[in-house]
């Protein structure tokens, strides 16, 4: 007998049944239903489609979170190669990488050229204008050939010192985008 069935035994009879017969037989009667291993399956059914669209959102999510943080970082870039073309305050402008850190940070800096020249600098060699915190789950990185950790335009013509690539990428490693400024000045991503 399954959990959704009654018997009816011979002291509950319904009028018109003899008490005789049900003795003789037991009289079932069937009540429509789900029983409880139909539930059960529905259930976990449904609990696995829910964990296979949430781990789909958080990874849609870290995606564009690293969109957002490259934009961010292209807009700072050509805000320098920008001040750097129209000689904003005679001076070459640049962004500096600060990775040491426990959390990234980038500035948009003008460049002192005495800092600059000197070999045994270490640091931003100029005055940040602006700091821009880089997502906590996201981590960046400069790859070679970039061997100082700012790029930084010429005036008038507003190509960097070298070629750049920076990496960025989530901190479980699963999605990454790389923002490259060439020789030219060309800033992609």
């Amino acid at each position: 007998m399954t959990l959704m069935e009654t018997k009816i035994t011979a002291d509950k009879a319904p009028k018109g049944i003899k008490k005789s017969a049900l003795n003789q037989r037991s009289y079932q009667r069937s009540i429509s239903g789900f029983t409880l291993i139909e539930l059960l399956v529905v259930i976990g059914i449904g609990l696995a489609l829910l964990g296979v669209s949430v781990l789909g959102l958080i990874g849609l999510r870290s995606g564009q979170g690293i969109e957002i943080e490259a934009r961010q970082l292209v807009a700072v870039l050509q805000s320098a190669q920008e001040k750097a073309i129209g000689a904003e305050s005679e001076s070459r402008w640049g962004v500096y990488f600060d990775i040491a850190g426990a959390r990234d940070f980038y500035y948009l800096f003008q460049v002192d050229e005495a800092l600059k020249a000197d070999p045994d600098y270490v640091g931003m060699p100029g005055a940040a204008i602006s700091s821009h915190a880089v997502n906590s789950n996201i981590a960046l990185t400069l790859t070679d050939p970039l061997s100082t950790s700012s790029v930084v335009f010429s005036k008038a013509a507003g190509r960097p010192n070298g070629t750049a690539i920076i990496n960025l990428t989530t901190g479980d490693a699963t999605t990454e985008k790389n923002v490259t400024v060439n020789t030219q000045g060309r800033i992609d991503y």
